[in-house]
């Protein structure tokens, strides 16, 4: 929660700063950087949780696999080795997404609220 906080009160530091170089009105400016930042920060976290969910895995470990059916190279490895060679992977699982998120949700609907003031 404190990270989440912490995204906020960043998000309203720029947007603030941002509304100073607005054409617009500072109220105005303010809340359309609030809501580009809100947007960024909801697909920032929509991407992270994708590929921390693993969903590409697989799809990449079947290319791999079609790959070493195809190739000779890989196929003749393949037969010593006794196994596909495996390409290192990256682990996001340390990474926590859920403060970008619930942050770009709320800046979302704050940003949404303060447009029809």
């Amino acid at each position: 929660m404190k990270r989440s906080i912490k995204l906020i009160l960043i998000a309203f530091i720029i947007s603030f700063v941002g509304s100073f170089f607005s054409e617009g009105g500072q109220w105005v400016g303010f809340v359309n950087f609030l809501f580009f930042i809100s947007i960024l920060l909801l697909m920032l976290g929509g991407t992270l949780f994708v590929l921390k969910g693993g969903m590409f895995d697989g799809i990449f470990y079947s290319f791999r696999r079609i790959y070493s059916r195809t190739s000779k190279i890989e196929n003749y490895v393949s037969e010593q080795t006794g196994e596909l060679q495996n390409t290192p992977k990256i682990s996001l699982s340390g990474l926590s997404i859920h403060p970008i998120i619930i942050s770009g949700v709320a800046l979302f609907f704050i940003s949404f609220i303060a447009a029809y003031m």
